[in-house]
Order: structure tokens, then C-alpha cells, then sequence
């Protein structure tokens, strides 16, 4: 019969003393612990959780002994030095490899933070993690477990999930595990199964980052990376697969060739000498004088158009460019409606009839003066669908600048625009003239658009994305955009994409395509985010100043 204290035998003898026990009129209570710590085969050592430590030589958490879970507890917990949540011995990135900087804008637990990472010897099956209860040992399975606050619904935060065997050297093997979008917002629970390689001192790194393409080391403002080092029970019967099949194919490869040589040397040899003779002459001398031809015409044909002024185009109402490596308004935008001194140039060069605000004095008060859009990579190609573009505003700023705000927007059809706004709003450096920037995708298009609506305070844009204040004024540039074979199928087919998720070992995994249309892709998904990041003002904002200005100037 069972006494007090924990139960060690199995589990049928288990059943049968509770069986025994049920009628003694006596109460018991049975507790069955499925995941208590076993003893590791061999040496009769027990695998114990392990809690990190900091280790400053690493600039890490880290767990020194063997175990079967390294946690990080709470030091990892915050964000750089995010407003109320500075993050314990930031970065938390190994110092042995580059530097990796967190970005610290937000607030804690509102916007991307990392809050703890653990590693455990186990598996996910059927989506759901099971400790082994063993020890982390080399050529076993284990899986990591995050802990993240997600900002807003989480459509917009992904976190990357890296492995190295070797965390005194970890830039030279960061294996990429899984990209995994938050579930939702607010705090979330990732986790990623893997094979435990070989090596004893190994590390996890997670990047957490708002938007951006799968990385180590992401550089956005609302990013967090964080390391966790732990320590992996050697397995001296682990093998490596590679060292066998490489001695195999050299073997039958020599010996099976030498055979039939010698057999078929004495057959052939008088009919070889008259059948090469004839074929030579004629087969290069057709083949030469083609391969020229059709590789001379493709040269000269792509052309790249240079760079390209702005017209205005009546029946658009916005100044338009045609196919170029660049767009550049020129003069045609410079001013804003009626104002004093600077009246625009076919007012008001929008393609939903914004109206611009007439009070004010040019170069006194608020005014767009030129819009450029570029190709971010550079280059002298014409500007093509999935190119990355800066537009770059330069406007005019009242007074010190504080009251002064500018809104991009994007629409990839000039004709029947749908406007979408590609960067949080924007506030005036300084006062005076200044230029303002955000960068956007290409989509499919011959005939795009950009939007820049500059205001004086932070006015509603409304159902057009265009503020309608007295100072304000939206200018609109049409861009030609030559198509791009190469990502019809991004812009064009409903399949399966990198970004669609599939179940597999518990985590969210991808299906792989073209690199260069992955790519792409990556990027049109992130440009085309519904929610964007909320511009953060101080509230001070108002029509205070701005109603003194006129009392004194108007």
C-alpha cells in the first residue's frame, strides 16, 4: 500500500492501490505529476529547470548548468529605454557578436517589447508544447516559448526566432527557426519547436519588430531583440549525418565507367574517323553568326528615360511624369491657394478636389513648395512596379515648426485614387523650410499617385485624406510606373504566400517561393498595413497661437 510522500512506481500499480484504498472510510488526496523531473539516462543525474542569470562577459541571461529548462525570467522584461519599461541591462544581445541596439520609442505594454524567453527539452504536438522533463542535450528536440506584447491587434508585429550552437561566436551560425506574427494584441505566447544541435554553450535570439523583413538585428524604432544562452547536456552518441553519405557516391562512380570502355574501343574505331570529319565545318557556322544577333537588340532597348520634370495634366488636375528613374514637381506645387505673395501654380494640383486654405503670407506660414519621388536603391532603370520610392516633400514651416504637421499618402491607381496613408503624421522640425520624407512600395499600376497634405495643428483628413484648415494645403504628384514581369503573380494570384500560415510543429511556418519575389513581397505586405503607428503629440496643440498670429499680422 501507498504511505505519504512522492509516488515512484508505474502506473497500473498506481491504479490498483487507489482500487484498494477506496473502501478504508479514509480521505486521500492523489496527485499525479506527468512532467516531474525523470532521471537522465546513464549517469543517474536528475534534470533540473534552470533560471538565468546576467552574465556580463556574454552581456546575456544565462544558465550555466545543465538542465531541462533555462527561463529568463524577468530580465528580459521592457524595452530599451522605452518610456516605463527600461529593459534590465539593455540590449541583452550578445556582446560577443555585433552590436544590436533595441529601438525606444513607445510606452511599455502599449506598444513591441520582449517580456521573457525559455527553452525547454521537449516537443509540440498538435500545436501544443510537451516537456520531456529530460535534460537539453545535444541531437534531441526542445522548444522555445516567448512572451511578447503585441501593439494594437498585432497584424503589424512579427517576431524572428534564431538559433546558434556556438554563443561565443554566435554571428557566424544564427540559424533562422521561424517568423511568427503576433496572434493579437496586447500580451501573447509564442512558441517554436527545433532539433537541439551539437554544441554545449548555445543560444536563442529573438526580433521582435513593428513592420520591416525577417532579420537578426532590425534597426525600427519599435523593435526589441533579446538573447537567451543555454547550456546543452552533451550526447557522446550523437552522429552527424554528413560524414556518411559523401564516402558512398565517389565508390560507384569509377568502377562501373572502366568496364564497357575497353569493350567498345576495338568496334567503333574505324567508324569514328569519317563521322566527325564532315559534322565540324557546317555546326559552327550556322551557330556563330545568330548568337550575335539577338543579344545586341535587347541593349540598347531598356534605356533608362533619366530623370523627370512634372507638367501639369488638365485632366488629372496635378502636375504628371512620365516613365523616369525620378518625378520632381519643380516649381508647379510651390505656394498654397491664394495666399499672400505666393499664390500656387493651377490650384489646387490635387486629384479629388482638396480645397487648400487661403490665409497667411508665403514663406511666413504653412506651404508645400516641391514634391520628388526616387527609387531608394538608386540606379538609372526607369521607376517600376515593387521598387521601394522616397517622396520627399520640402515645405515651409510657421513659426518654430511645433504647429506644423504633414500627412503622405499613396494611391496605386492615379485615375480613381484610393488614398492610403504610408507613415504615421509627421511634425515640422523647426521653423522654415524643411524637407519631409516617407518611402512606399510600388504596387501594379501604370499611373500612381503620391499625396502630401501639410496643416498647421493635427486637423481630421476625412473621407478624401485632406485636412481642410485655413492654413493647410494638399498637393498631389502622378507618377508613370513601367510593369514588372517578374511579381504579376505577387500582385495577381490569390496562392499561397510566405505570409500565409501553416501549421507546423507547433509553430507558424511559411511556404517558400522565388527569393526575389519573396522579397518583394515582404515588402508590399508591409507597406500595405491597415493600422499604422499613432503619431504622439503633447497635447498642447491648438488654435491658440495661431488665432494670436492673425490678431497681430492679418
Amino acid at each position: 500500500m501507498m504511505s505519504g510522500g512522492p509516488y515512484t512506481g508505474s502506473p497500473n500499480t498506481l491504479f490498483s492501490e487507489i482500487s484498494a484504498c477506496v473502501d478504508d472510510g479514509q480521505q486521500y488526496e492523489f496527485i499525479i505529476n506527468p512532467t516531474a523531473p525523470p532521471t537522465a539516462s546513464g549517469d543517474g543525474a536528475v534534470a533540473l529547470t534552470q533560471e538565468a542569470v546576467f552574465d556580463s562577459d556574454y552581456g546575456v541571461p544565462r544558465c550555466a548548468n545543465t538542465g531541462s529548462s533555462c527561463d529568463s525570467r524577468a530580465l528580459l522584461d521592457g524595452r530599451g529605454t522605452v518610456t516605463d519599461g527600461n529593459e534590465p541591462n539593455l540590449s541583452n544581445t550578445n556582446q560577443k557578436g555585433a552590436a544590436c541596439n533595441d529601438g525606444n520609442s513607445g510606452s511599455y505594454h502599449f506598444d513591441e517589447s520582449i517580456d521573457q524567453i525559455t527553452v525547454t527539452a521537449g516537443d509540440i504536438e498538435s500545436g501544443t508544447p510537451v516537456p520531456s522533463g529530460d535534460f537539453i542535450i545535444e541531437g534531441g528536440r526542445a522548444y522555445v516559448t516567448v512572451k511578447l506584447y503585441c501593439w494594437s491587434t498585432g497584424a503589424s508585429d512579427t517576431a524572428d526566432i534564431y538559433l546558434t550552437q556556438d554563443a561565443s561566436s554566435p554571428d557566424s551560425g544564427w540559424q533562422f527557426l521561424a517568423s511568427i506574427l503576433c496572434p493579437g494584441g496586447g500580451v501573447q505566447t509564442i512558441t517554436q519547436a527545433f532539433d537541439v544541435l551539437r554544441g554545449t554553450n548555445q543560444s536563442i535570439r529573438v526580433n521582435f519588430r513593428y513592420n520591416g523583413s525577417n532579420s537578426t538585428c532590425s534597426n525600427g524604432s519599435y523593435d526589441d531583440h533579446d538573447d537567451l544562452i543555454f547550456t546543452v547536456k552533451e550526447n557522446p552518441n550523437i552522429t552527424l549525418p554528413p560524414t556518411q553519405p559523401q564516402t558512398q557516391p565517389p565508390t560507384p562512380a569509377p568502377t562501373q565507367p572502366p568496364t564497357p570502355v575497353p569493350t567498345q574501343l576495338p568496334t567503333p574505331a574505324p567508324t569514328q574517323p569519317p563521322t566527325p570529319a564532315p559534322t565540324q565545318p557546317p555546326t559552327p557556322a550556322p551557330t556563330q553568326p545568330p548568337t550575335p544577333m539577338p543579344t545586341q537588340p535587347p541593349t540598347p532597348a531598356p534605356t533608362p528615360s533619366g530623370p523627370q520634370t512634372a507638367s501639369y495634366d488638365a485632366t488629372l488636375g496635378a502636375p504628371k511624369c512620365s516613365h523616369g528613374l525620378s518625378c520632381d514637381s519643380a516649381d508647379l506645387l510651390n505656394g498654397r491657394g491664394t495666399m499672400t505673395d505666393g499664390v500656387e501654380t493651377n490650384l489646387p494640383n490635387n486629384l479629388n478636389s482638396c480645397t487648400d486654405g487661403n490665409s497667411g503670407t508665403y514663406h511666413v506660414d504653412e506651404s508645400i513648395d516641391r514634391i520628388i519621388v526616387t527609387r531608394v536603391s538608386g540606379g538609372d532603370g526607369d521607376l517600376t512596379e515593387g521598387d521601394e520610392v522616397t517622396i520627399t516633400a520640402t515645405v515651409w514651416c510657421w513659426s518654430t515648426g511645433s504647429s506644423s504637421f504633414i500627412d503622405f499618402y499613396y494611391a496605386s491607381d492615379a485615375s480613381n485614387p484610393v488614398w492610403d496613408q504610408i507613415v504615421p503624421r509627421q511634425r515640422c522640425p523647426s521653423g522654415g523650410q524643411h524637407t519631409m520624407t516617407a518611402s512606399v512600395v510600388l504596387l501594379k499600376g501604370s499611373l500612381q499617385a503620391v499625396r502630401a497634405n501639410f496643416m498647421y495643428g493635427s486637423g481630421d483628413p476625412g473621407e478624401n485624406s485632406c485636412t481642410s484648415g485655413n492654413w493647410d494645403d494638399t498637393d498631389d504628384l502622378v507618377i508613370s510606373v513601367k510593369p514588372n514581369l517578374a511579381t504579376q503573380g505577387i500582385f495577381a494570384t490569390p496562392g499561397k504566400s510566405k505570409h500565409d500560415d501553416v501549421q507546423g510543429q507547433g509553430a507558424i511556418v511559411y511556404v517558400e517561393k522565388d527569393a526575389e519575389a519573396d522579397e518583394m513581397e515582404k515588402k508590399l505586405q508591409q507597406m500595405n498595413q491597415s493600422k499604422e503607428k499613432p503619431a504622439e503629440d503633447d497635447g498642447n496643440i491648438g488654435k491658440k497661437g495661431k488665432a494670436l498670429k492673425v490678431k497681430l499680422f492679418d
